[in-house]
């Protein structure tokens, strides 16, 4: 916590919680064993920048948040909070423009599953509480209907 401390959100700072960092390897992990190297790396990046992208433009832009009112903070898992329109509409182009230049031969129904499957798991514990991180449920759930797609 003394040197890593600062890099971590409140909820990883909590002893029985793990940090996201931790699921962003276990989904690595499970992708890059599970699927062909194509369909793993769209779904590594598709992580590496939906996330990202999705909280920097939530947070900076704002805008109309999507609440619902079932929506329970999850223990040690950050859930809670809120999602906005912008925020989900940067995490769709930015993983529809990942599948695009990483699956090109798919065509645009894959680019555009990718880029909803993505955005859906990037705000699947949000929505419907599920205890898990979306650092394991992006990659996963995106590497999955890939596969599913392209078979």
């Amino acid at each position: 916590m003394r040197h890593f401390g600062p890099l971590l959100r409140d909820h990883e700072k909590k002893l029985n919680a793990l940090p996201g960092a931790f699921w962003f390897l276990v989904g690595t992990t499970i992708v890059v064993c599970a699927f062909p190297i194509d369909i793993a790396r769209t779904s590594i990046l598709c992580l590496a920048f939906g996330d990202p992208i999705a909280a920097i433009v939530g947070i900076n832009v704002g805008g109309p948040k999507l609440c619902l009112a079932s929506n329970n903070k999850i223990n040690g898992n950050g859930g809670g909070g809120s999602k906005s329109l912008a925020g989900c509409l940067a995490c769709f182009w930015s993983c529809y423009l990942v599948s695009f230049v990483c699956m090109r031969e798919l065509g645009p129904e894959a680019w555009f599953l990718t880029g909803v499957v993505a955005t859906v798991m990037e705000g699947l514990n949000f929505f419907c509480s599920i205890p898990l991180d979306d650092n394991l449920l992006i990659p996963v759930g995106t590497g999955v209907s890939l596969w599913l797609y392209s078979t």
